[in-house]
């Protein structure tokens, strides 16, 4: 009887210990660089930005500028709300189901290239037309403004 409850023990550390070694395998996201270029945009009023979101620091630093000089540059930054979404979008996104270019056969349309860095890799996505996949997409929602 004392063998069955040793063992029963074992299994049942086994079992929890692995699912602790899982989550703690998952991949850490450190940081996402994001350009959305205008260039060839026929429209003033569209912005290029550049920017950072850097999840270790919990901060997020983005420059919108303007081919039209009588527009002015500006700067700004996601909120902590904002940061937390994307961080769980992302997070919860397959990428292995996305693509590496995405491309539109209208012409003139901006370019966002985002790299995301992860603690073992890295991985940069460009979409010409902004329409590449429903989490690109949801993603421009939250950073470009």
């Amino acid at each position: 009887m004392k063998f069955k409850s040793l063992l029963y023990l074992f299994l049942l550390l086994s079992a929890s210990c692995s699912s602790v070694s899982q989550e703690k395998s998952k991949p850490v996201l450190l940081k996402i660089e994001v350009h959305l270029s205008a260039y060839g945009v026929e429209s003033d009023h569209i912005p290029s930005i550049r920017g950072i979101v850097d999840f270790e620091a919990d901060s997020s630093f983005f420059q919108r500028s303007f081919y039209n000089p009588a527009l002015k540059a500006s700067t700004y930054s996601l909120s902590k709300p904002e940061r937390d979404s994307l961080h769980k979008m992302i997070n919860q996104a397959d990428f292995t189901k996305l693509k590496l270019v995405y491309k539109n056969n209208t012409s003139d349309q901006p370019t966002s290239t985002i790299t995301f860095t992860w603690k073992d890799r890295q991985l940069k996505i460009e979409d010409y037309g902004l329409k590449g996949a429903p989490v690109l997409e949801e993603i421009y929602r939250l950073i470009y403004k």
